[in-house]
This record gives C-alpha cells, structure tokens and sequence, in this order.
C-alpha cells in the first residue's frame, strides 16, 4: 500500500487529495492532539517567500540527540514549497508535541545527508523502497545510489533557537 501511494501521490506535486491528507496532522495539532502524534510529527511555520504570509506545514522527523535538533527530508526533488520558503528564510516556527518554540534551519551538506540516509535505511526497512520508487532508482547499495538520493532529497537539521 505505502508502495503504492508514492509510486501514484509522491513523485508529482500534491493535488487537492493528497494537500488535504498531508494537512490533517495540523490539524491534529491544533485541536490539542499534538502529543499523541509528537513523537513521529512536527509542524513546521515559515513564512511565504513570495507572499511573506506564515505557511504550517506537518514534516515526518527524526530526533537527533547530538546536536539536539530535528531531521526532516525534502520530498519533490526540493520543489516543494515550504523548503524553497525556509532557503529564503531559514528562521522558523517549530512546534513538536507541546512544545512551541522558534528555530533556525540548516542544510545537511551532502556527506551528511548520505549518512543520514543510511543510518535512516538501518532503522526504516520501508525507507529504501520508498527512497527507490519515489527516485525511480532501484536500489543497489553502492555509494552512487546514496549520493544520487541524497542529492534528490536534501535533508534539513532544524535547530530550536529558545
């Protein structure tokens, strides 16, 4: 089924389906659910490079406890909007589980982010199918096919600033 969907929702920009199923955790946060969902799902504020409005956008992530900040992937081969906003502006509003703060965004170099993603393949079985279909790049486990999809995904350290 996962397979399924990003072969079909994930390798093109969201329609109105998938904008909609991708908002419901914001959603969740705001009707006071954000505990329940705050260990796998943050919120992400940003402001519109374009319109300079505030932009939510609910982000899977992973804790990393070295540098105490947040892990987040890219999807769309970088075209999505709330990662070209945080490259305009990379001071942010974050919010996981209960916790409201503000915080700056950092790229992962690309050595760092071929790291991420393997220590990510180590802990998610699913990860490398879906990094596979979502890059239509059969994985093969060389170092070529981990730079080719960290290069595609570029991955985010979100650091809390309070």
């Amino acid at each position: 089924m996962q397979s399924w969907m990003v072969t079909n929702f994930m390798r093109n920009r969201p329609g109105p389906f998938l904008r909609f199923l991708l908002r419901l955790p914001i959603l969740q946060y705001k009707i006071g659910l954000g505990k329940s969902i705050g260990n796998r799902i943050l919120i992400l504020n940003t402001r519109g490079r374009i319109t300079g409005k505030t932009r939510q956008t609910a982000l899977g992530y992973a804790y990393d406890p070295s540098s105490k900040g947040y892990l987040v992937m890219t999807g769309w081969e970088g075209r999505s909007d709330w990662y070209r906003n945080v490259l305009a502006e990379p001071e942010v509003g974050l919010w996981v589980g209960s916790m409201k703060t503000l915080a700056r965004v950092n790229k992962l170099t690309l050595e760092e982010n071929v790291a991420e993603i393997k220590r990510i393949l180590t802990l998610d079985p699913f990860a490398e199918r879906m990094l596979s279909e979502l890059d239509n790049l059969p994985y093969d486990g060389s170092e070529d096919w981990y730079r080719t999809v960290a290069d595609h995904n570029a991955s985010l350290r979100i650091i809390p600033t309070e």
